[in-house]
């Protein structure tokens, strides 16, 4: 034998393969083995672990969980679905932590605590810890800590989609056939109980946006129409005038007619009601009161326009009365006075467009016709115009194009209640729907989606959404306003967009 084969080397020993714990390596998510046991370390049958001093800062390095990588592309593109995890992460972390008070902050870092040390409450804590505080979780009957509600009410996530409910725009489209395209007619209102009524030649249909469901209230004969629609005492009744100058109640529940009002020698355009007096006017110049609660003649007869009130609107605390004309006149009227106590002789063509500011008394908004196209505000009290706004000279600014619109009649017009912001019908040239800012009158927003004139307009009863009735022969659902949410149904059914959508 060689002396190589003879030298006093150690013999060879296989590597010791080290065990790494599950799945040989690095977790997913992880960027970190797990810890390897050291050779001669001595194991105990207890596990204490090594934490930060601050709990929440453990909290928030703990795993998001193991995803394949196509939920992870679906976490991505959902924003809603982020947020709401987000939400979920801040409430458990306020529950778990209840004393951490940067509960919104996400960028959380260690700070040194020392314990048996007094420290004053914050004015946070005291507030809530009293015995008596009705915020005190032992009088709590949910689950969540009082600053875990406050989290859930204060951070919403956003619904499906994010803000695309909250955008203005068009939401809903029936067909209306009979609808008549008179820009002097009122045919559209809404009830505070959610119900739509349109006039569509002869015949009111009432349509309930929560059930969706179609009723015909009444129809009269082939020589009379319907001139005009309004809800009376909250819903429960309802008005029609007709074109033979006939004003006829209705009770909604048994769709009976309950008392016909005569003396008006034309037809009834236009109607508004400050219960109990109810106010109309007609193609004869005249404006007709009537108490609801007595039979007989008209309490009040006003004489001061020499054309067809195609405009009737009462103030919200009912001592005013606004009244427009064919005669391009519009006149406030006291709720006792038989003259106009303000006369309006500015406008070129006839006021239909009349609405009464709810956020400021006595600020009055006017819109003119074909040759006039301007909306002015007015302070009735004081008996001066504070503001004009051409809508016919604005550009075409929503469309990237500086092209004035000519022509662009203003219809109709309503106030929002939850912001100083105004709303307007346009027909001819542009078949829109804009939203102006108060008091600068700047467009803020353009809708567009009927294909003819814009002629009626109605609010809903939570002041978010209006409805729109066309020349096209079309009724539209607008999201114009913030508000609480309305309850319109989005079930499928005959009048939605995806089924047979004719409201008769």
């Amino acid at each position: 034998m060689s002396d190589d084969c003879s030298t006093d080397s150690p013999p060879r020993t296989p590597p010791r393969r080290e065990a790494v714990g599950i799945g040989d390596g690095q977790r997913e998510g992880h960027s970190e083995y797990y810890p390897v046991t050291p050779p001669g370390a001595r194991i105990g049958d207890r596990f204490i672990p090594v934490r930060s001093p601050d709990p929440a800062v453990e909290f928030l390095r703990l795993p998001s969980g193991i995803a394949s990588n196509k939920r992870k592309r679906e976490e991505t593109n959902s924003s809603g679905r982020r947020q709401g995890n987000e939400l979920y992460r801040v409430v458990l972390e306020t529950a778990l932590f209840p004393t951490h008070n940067d509960y919104l902050d996400l960028s959380h870092t260690p700070t040194s605590h020392q314990l048996m040390t007094f420290k004053s409450p914050s004015a946070k804590l005291r507030r809530t810890t009293t015995i008596d505080s009705p915020f005190r979780d032992a009088y709590s009957t949910s689950p969540l800590s009082h600053e875990a509600q406050s989290i859930l009410t204060s951070l919403r996530p956003e619904g499906r989609g994010g803000n695309e409910e909250e955008r203005p725009g068009c939401f809903r489209a029936l067909d209306a056939p009979g609808l008549q395209d008179d820009f002097y007619l009122n045919l559209l209102d809404w009830s505070p109980q959610n119900v739509i009524a349109v006039g569509l030649g002869a015949a009111v249909y009432l349509w309930n946006a929560k059930t969706v469901e179609v009723t015909k209230l009444c129809e009269y004969s082939h020589w009379e129409s319907v001139t005009s629609v309004l809800w009376l005492s909250q819903g429960d009744y309802i008005a029609v005038g007709t074109s033979r100058g006939l004003v006829n109640i209705y009770d909604v529940k048994t769709r009976k007619k309950i008392r016909r009002l005569n003396g008006h020698r034309g037809r009834v355009a236009s109607m508004s009601c400050n219960e109990p007096i109810l106010s109309t006017g007609s193609s004869c110049g005249i404006i007709l009161q009537q108490d609801l609660r007595v039979s007989g003649p008209a309490l009040r007869v006003l004489a001061g326009h020499h054309g067809e009130v195609c405009g009737l609107k009462w103030n919200s605390d009912g001592t005013l009365l606004a009244s427009g004309g064919n005669d391009n006149t519009a006149l406030v009227w006291d709720d006792r006075a038989y003259i106009p106590l303000y006369s309006i002789r500015e406008h070129n063509a006839a006021v239909k467009a009349l609405a009464w500011s709810p956020h400021a008394r006595g600020l009055l908004a006017t819109g003119g016709g074909t040759h006039d196209r301007k909306i002015k505000i007015w302070n009735v009290n004081a008996g001066k115009r504070l503001d004009v706004c051409d809508t016919g000279s604005q550009p075409d600014t929503f469309r990237n194009s500086q092209r004035k619109s000519k022509h662009l009649k203003v219809t109709n017009l309503a106030w929002s209640v939850n912001a100083n912001e105004l709303v307007s019908t346009h027909g001819y040239s542009k078949h829109d729907i804009k939203i102006w800012r108060y008091p600068c009158l700047t467009p803020t927003n353009e809708l567009a989606g009927h294909s003819d004139r814009v002629v009626y307009l109605a609010t809903s009863p939570d002041e978010r959404s209006i409805v729109t009735g066309g020349a096209d022969e079309t009724l539209r659902f607008w999201r114009v306003f913030k508000g609480r949410q309305l309850d319109v149904a989005e079930s499928e059914s005959r009048l939605s967009l995806r089924g047979g959508n004719v409201i008769r």
